[in-house]
């Protein structure tokens, strides 16, 4: 059944001093016409049990500090008042933890193979306070397998929402062939650091011909196709935007560096509201049901080196 147009805008509601680049190329695609999506992680709904990964973790299905557990309840681990009984984000079983106190735990590692030139996506559902106190970082890393060094940093942190399971998707244009080690941990101990991950998959859709919903979202076209609550102003002024191939063209003096788009000749530079909140940019989309669609875009937060604004997308 068709759906119809939505409404997507994105805003940034953090306050901002002054002078905010956002480096954006705005991409939704649907996933319809991927006949041969790969995934490379092993058993990551974990249906199969405690198998195919490792963890810096001690398997342990008790009430236990820095210990995890595979199972269908979170009461499977822990039984004790302050543990709610919360099943999987999907399937049978799910990946339980029981944190490190000092905040600091790599719960689930795997190798996989990767190739230079392919756009993978790694994704993962989060449920962050099993316990009711307290949302623990998550960070995800890519390391070097021979020389235990980052080559990036998949999720830099990701706090999930209180009482819920949420998806968390991420996407990495991989620049060598190789293996690597998807590394998950957690980098602080709010509370009880009690928390649940479901569903981990890294892969990509070989041979696809995904359908970009968005238009212009490379900017290449200039200021067309988009509104914004903003106004079209390149020069320094507060509350405004201007599509351009280097943020000097919007604002020339010594605060701007001379930031070029993440990849193409133009990009959106916003020079944000000082209350803090703006819509930034906004277009109309025609969207079906029963297919899974992704959004992302490219980000280059502080061009005036003030700050480092939140985004958020509806």
């Amino acid at each position: 059944m068709n759906l119809g147009l939505i409404y997507i805008f994105l805003l940034f509601f953090q306050p901002v001093q002054t002078f905010e680049l956002v480096d954006t190329d705005y991409r939704i695609s649907s996933s319809e016409k991927c006949d041969n999506y790969i995934e490379l992680v092993t058993n990551g709904s974990f249906e199969d049990g405690n198998t195919g990964f490792s963890s810096g973790l001690v398997e342990d299905c008790s009430c236990a500090w820095s210990s995890y557990c595979v199972a269908s309840n979170a009461k499977d681990k822990c039984s004790n008042n302050l543990w709610n009984p919360i099943p999987p984000s999907s399937g049978q079983n799910y990946l339980i933890v029981d944190g490190k106190v000092e905040g600091n735990g790599t719960f689930w590692m795997q190798d996989i193979q990767i190739t230079e030139g392919i756009e993978y996506t790694f994704s993962f559902d989060y449920f962050p306070d099993i316990s009711g106190s307290g949302l623990p970082t998550i960070q995800v890393e890519l390391i070097d397998p021979s020389t235990q060094n980052i080559i990036t940093t998949l999720v830099s942190s990701i706090n999930g929402t209180s009482g819920t399971w949420t998806t968390h998707s991420h996407n990495w244009e991989s620049n060598f062939t190789g293996e690597v080690l998807i590394k998950m941990k957690h980098i602080d101990a709010p509370g009880w650091s009690d928390f649940g991950i479901d569903n981990i998959k890294f892969g990509h859709c070989e041979d696809c011909n995904k359908n970009n919903l968005v238009v212009n979202g490379g900017f290449e076209d200039g200021n067309t196709g988009f509104s914004s609550g903003l106004v079209e102003d390149c020069s320094c002024a507060w509350s405004s935007y201007c599509v351009a191939s280097n943020a000097k063209d919007k604002c020339s003096n010594n605060l701007w560096n001379p930031i070029p788009p993440s990849s193409g000749q133009n990009y959106l530079i916003v020079d944000g509201k000082v209350e803090g909140n703006g819509t930034f940019w906004m277009q109309d989309i025609q969207i079906t049901e029963g297919i899974e669609y992704t959004f992302s875009f490219d980000y280059f937060p502080d061009i005036s080196n003030d700050g480092q604004p939140s985004i958020l997308g509806h």
